[in-house]
């Protein structure tokens, strides 16, 4: 094995199982994955040619981080040295995540971590990380549970390329619908009791290397193109697996005790608990809740992200001397507005959060030689649609309300097992 896994608060090893997410003796670090290998390769065909990625067995594929520079966006907001890495499906330059999301980049590795499991894999999702998980899954045959709510059907969809991927579909992929009384905290809440039972598993979501490290790809693909690192990195997030991808690479990278890319985080308004965390804003429990009921960009929700965590979200930001920004509803449907026009192509809403953060950026920074790095985490759809049929997911159960969860896991268990 290439590489094993560290705890960065008592520096305990362990030797990687492909399931394990928490040291045996701290509370709340995130752990490391130390590489005896160099980042990557000089030719990259796929992600698997990175050597910054803790895989167990390789999958076949052809996505991989996609960087390029910008002009006509950078000349749109002045900036000289822009830089964009392109998460979706664009194959004019080389971009094949066919979900049309950055959660490729996490899923795939994740899974290659994992390996062929009979266990059922639950996924607690507003919409990205569920087709993601769900493609991935068709391709290796494992079996895969979504949890999501009412309002993010939309986004339960697959791209089917060949009857084969159809039939994988049908038989492993299952999704488990909440009412219009649960939020995503629930989903994740329901994904950790179905998880105490035998045959149900949990990746660990933001706890997980795999997810982390290979969501940070974009970074180490940056140093290989561009052959240098770049002064700010700039994403929306919800939980900040990307950004925290990128804060993990960076600190493998760093030769001294400075950090060279500032990590720019860009939430969605009204919740944003990074950028109350990092203002020192002390929000009540019940008005988190509240604004997570009235944020419209649902994939940038999380009322727990590890802001406290030793390598969690916090400490990435305030140690790269970063800054956290957020966006209104309207502003992010302006970003996609204008990475359109600007770039030829159509990018998801959160994406665009990213991009409208980008006046906020330049106005506080007096950006002018400094290199920026965007993420454009999800786009391509209507690129997509072009090649590709798209099939609905639809609901294998549906619950109501709260009261009847507990029966609800029962069955579902009992179905999964096939008892009658």
């Amino acid at each position: 094995m290439t590489y094993y896994i560290r705890c960065p608060n008592c520096g305990k090893i362990y030797r990687d199982d492909g399931i394990i997410h928490t040291c045996h003796i701290c509370t709340n670090p995130l752990l490391d994955a130390v590489y005896t290998t160099p980042p990557f390769k000089r030719k990259i065909k796929n992600i698997f040619d990175y050597g910054w990625i803790p895989v167990r067995q390789k999958i076949k594929t052809d996505i991989k981080p996609v960087v390029y520079k910008s002009e006509s966006l950078g000349d749109y907001f002045g900036i000289k040295h822009l830089y964009i890495a392109f998460s979706g499906y664009w194959p004019e330059k080389g971009a094949f995540m066919r979900t049309c999301t950055f959660k490729d980049l996490e899923t795939h590795v994740a899974i290659s971590r994992i390996g062929q499991i009979n266990d059922t894999i639950v996924v607690p999702s507003t919409g990205n990380v569920a087709r993601s998980f769900a493609y991935i899954c068709c391709k290796t045959n494992n079996k895969c549970l979504i949890i999501t709510l009412k309002d993010s059907m939309h986004k339960m969809w697959l791209p089917i390329d060949n009857l084969d991927s159809l039939d994988n579909f049908n038989d492993n992929i299952k999704l488990i619908l909440l009412g219009k009384d649960f939020n995503y905290t629930d989903a994740i809440t329901l994904c950790e009791k179905l998880c105490t039972h035998r045959n149900f598993f949990y990746d660990g979501g933001w706890k997980n290397v795999a997810r982390r490290d290979g969501a940070g790809l974009v970074y180490l693909e940056f140093l290989r193109k561009f052959r240098c690192l770049p002064d700010f990195y700039v994403q929306a997030v919800g939980s900040g697996v990307g950004a925290l991808g990128v804060y993990g690479h960076q600190k493998r990278l760093k030769q001294k005790n400075d950090f060279p890319t500032r990590i720019i985080a860009v939430q969605s308004s009204p919740l944003h608990p990074i950028y109350d965390f990092i203002k020192g804003i002390a929000k009540p429990y019940e008005v988190l809740e509240r604004e997570e009921r009235y944020t419209k960009i649902k994939e940038l929700t999380n009322l727990k992200p590890p802001l406290h965590y030793v390598n969690g979200i916090g400490e990435a930001i305030r140690n790269t001397n970063g800054d956290v920004y957020y966006t209104t509803y309207s502003q992010a449907k302006r970003g996609v507005k204008i990475f359109k026009k600007c770039e030829g192509i159509d990018i998801l809403l959160p994406a665009g959060v990213a991009v409208y953060s980008l006046h906020k950026l330049v106005e506080d920074y007096k950006i002018d030689n400094e290199k920026v790095l965007i993420h454009i985490t999800g786009g391509g759809l209507k690129r997509l649609k072009k090649d590709y049929k798209i099939v609905r997911i639809k609901p294998t159960y549906y619950t109501k309300s709260h009261e009847e969860v507990e029966e609800f896991i029962k069955n579902i268990v009992s179905e999964e097992k096939g008892v009658k």
